[in-house]
């Protein structure tokens, strides 16, 4: 993984670590525990964003029919709330429902099969510091396994302190999500698993807000489901299926928002 990976050349900027706003942001991440690789995983990540001064708290919506993710991950910290009233929700409702939880200036959304380090809060905030009219930042994304987990933790361990390298971006999201609290719209109940990351992008764009990519630092992924919903077997019907509502979706906004 190469952190500084730039392949269209656009301009870099920098921001300097900045004194901390303590408790700024939450985090939202779905949860099934679908294998002990993700449980691997999913407790570094935890710990990570458990002893990150800026985070507030960590809202993990457990989507198992039988609400065990407490009792799989016993007690970490006492930032981590486990909230299992709406057993086996859909990966974009548990997002939505999450943020009503959210009670910082900033959010963070991102999954159970995620590798992140507490850093990346740390540069999500000095963007917010630096820059004006945000609307999302993301960070690198790669793939990869509990198996690299000393690795990355190495890298960050090496690299601390340094600056925040990012880039303005309007790609496509996906994995992390960082926003404020107070632009967050609801994803439409028909965007059950996909598409409901580029309609917070398209939301942000049709305000003409800014959205930025983290370069000085990444996470992976492992790819692994968050819903057991029986649609998620059906990836690709369903993938087409939601990319029609989103297209038809897009139409609608763009009426609603000016």
């Amino acid at each position: 993984m190469r952190p500084f990976y730039n392949p269209d050349n656009k301009p870099l900027f920098i921001a300097e670590n900045t004194l901390y706003q303590v408790g700024c942001f939450t985090v939202i991440i779905p949860s099934l525990l679908i294998s002990e690789s993700v449980k691997t995983m999913f407790l570094y990540t935890l710990d990570q964003f458990s002893n990150s001064d800026l985070v507030k708290q960590i809202i993990v919506i457990d989507n198992t029919k039988d609400k065990c993710i407490g009792k799989k991950l016993g007690v970490i910290s006492n930032k981590i709330k486990i909230i299992d009233d709406q057993p086996d929700l859909y990966f974009n409702p548990a997002l939505n429902y999450g943020i009503r939880f959210c009670d910082t200036e900033y959010y963070l959304m991102t999954s159970d099969d995620f590798l992140c380090h507490k850093i990346i809060v740390d540069d999500f905030y000095n963007v917010f510091q630096k820059e004006k009219n945000i609307g999302l930042l993301q960070v690198n994304t790669d793939r990869g396994t509990e198996n690299d987990i000393e690795n990355y933790d190495t890298y960050f361990r090496k690299e601390y302190p340094r600056k925040t390298v990012y880039h303005d971006s309007f790609e496509l999201l996906g994995g992390v999500m960082v926003g404020y609290t107070k632009d967050w719209i609801d994803i439409p109940e028909d965007l059950k698993i996909f598409c409901g990351d580029s309609m917070v992008q398209f939301v942000s764009h049709l305000r003409n807000q800014r959205m930025f990519k983290i370069v000085s630092s990444y996470v992976l992924h492992y790819c692994s489901a968050t819903t057991s919903q029986p649609e998620i077997m059906n990836y690709s019907e369903v993938l087409e299926k939601e990319r029609i509502i989103y297209e038809k979706l897009q139409i609608q906004l763009r009426k609603e928002i000016k």
